[in-house]
């Protein structure tokens, strides 16, 4: 008996999750089993959390989600897909700018898999460039592909962008990659500011075509990491319970509020471990105050 507890001890019981103790019905001993006690149960514990972008493009996320007891749900709202102006990309196009603002993780993507089809270095033609991310996550992206940003800007936002950049750029030669349904609003500033600026749509968002239907529950927590894909999922939806929106950067804030009168959470980073953060503290809250 004494060597059954022990193995079950060592094999089953997670000191961070769970423990077990013995009750009195275990046939033909004192014991029955073991009960299960939730002693100290993971912050994301029953909490589901809705990532509306693909698994591929979300699993650093959700397996964050996984690591503090919470259930990802998948429910891309858009899909994203070349253009044609990617054929402008060449060495010589490049040469002729000395500063990149990638709008997005996913410009940096569609910009370099074009790029790689010119040259065999590609980081190499970028190393004398100003190499500006719109925020945190988009830097972390350029650092893995051994692309160093040259500034990261504090918000994430165009606005951000612009915060952190001279009020006179005249002499700068900037290309911008972005989302062909961009605002517009980062290239006007910085041709006020006197920039030579190429916007350069290397990618444009369409709505996910035979999306699978999505239950939302009251309390799920729902990720909007761009004003885009919240419009279009705002758009797509009826009447909604009572959901938790985490917004990433204040000009998603706002798209969400357009819609939705309920309270958001917006992380003070904007990344996938700043939106973490931002739900784990919230449910603790609620554990502690609920």
């Amino acid at each position: 008996m004494k060597n059954s507890l022990i193995f079950i001890s060592m094999k089953w019981i997670s000191p961070k999750k769970t423990v077990y103790e013995p009750s009195m019905n275990w046939p033909g001993t004192p014991w029955s089993g073991l009960k299960r006690m939730d002693t100290n149960p993971l912050p994301l514990d029953n909490r589901r959390i809705i990532l509306l972008r693909s698994a591929e493009k979300s699993q650093k996320i959700a397996d964050m989600v996984r690591k503090w007891g919470g259930t990802p749900l998948f429910h891309p709202v858009l899909d994203l897909v070349p253009t044609s102006f990617l054929e402008k990309i060449t060495s010589e196009f490049i040469k002729a700018h000395d500063t990149i603002i990638f709008a997005s993780a996913n410009a940096v993507d569609f910009f370099l898999t074009r790029l790689q089809q010119e040259t065999d270095n590609p980081q190499g033609l970028l190393v004398n460039h100003r190499i500006i991310p719109v925020g945190q996550e988009t830097a972390n992206h350029l650092l893995s592909l051994h692309i160093k940003p040259s500034l990261v800007p504090d918000e994430y936002s165009q606005e951000g962008i612009l915060a952190a950049l001279p009020h006179n750029l005249d002499g700068w030669r900037i290309l911008l990659p972005n989302n062909l349904d961009s605002r517009k609003h980062l290239e006007d500033v910085l041709r006020e500011r006197h920039a030579k600026v190429t916007a350069l749509p290397v990618y444009q968002s369409v709505p996910v075509s035979h999306a699978s239907p999505l239950t939302l529950k009251d309390h799920d927590f729902i990720v909007f990491s761009s004003s885009l894909i919240a419009r279009f999922f705002f758009e797509s939806q009826g009447e909604l319970p009572h959901i938790i929106p985490v917004a990433l950067g204040q000009s998603t804030l706002q798209t969400i509020n357009n819609y939705y009168d309920g309270n958001v959470l917006l992380p003070r980073e904007s990344s996938l471990a700043g939106t973490i953060e931002a739900i784990r503290v919230y449910c603790e809250q609620k554990a502690e105050h609920p």
